[in-house]
Parts: structure tokens; C-alpha cells; sequence
């Protein structure tokens, strides 16, 4: 049986990586669509460049 102290560790990261994780979604969940709109315009952008070049 591994020491408690090292149990008590991991339990810590693993809590502080849940709470770390959730910060990030709450802060990208309002940029969620512009990110979308980004992605979705560079694809396009690739797409009509790669036509025209080959």
C-alpha cells in the first residue's frame, strides 16, 4: 500500500488540474464562436490557395 502522503499528492494534482481546466473553459467559452469563425475562415483561405497556386 503506497503512503498516504503520496495518495494525498496525486489526489492534489488531479483536483488542481480539474480546477485549472475548468478556469480555461470558462475563459474560452465566451471566444468559442470567434475561435470557429477563425478556424473556418483559414480553411477557406487554404483551400481557395491551394487552388490557385497548383
Amino acid at each position: 500500500m503506497p503512503p498516504a502522503g503520496r495518495v494525498l499528492g496525486w489526489v492534489l494534482v488531479v483536483v488542481a488540474a480539474a480546477f485549472a481546466a475548468r478556469m480555461v473553459w470558462e475563459v474560452l467559452r465566451p471566444l468559442l464562436p470567434v475561435l470557429v469563425a477563425l478556424l473556418a475562415v483559414g480553411l477557406v483561405y487554404q483551400l481557395i490557395f491551394r487552388r490557385r497556386l497548383s
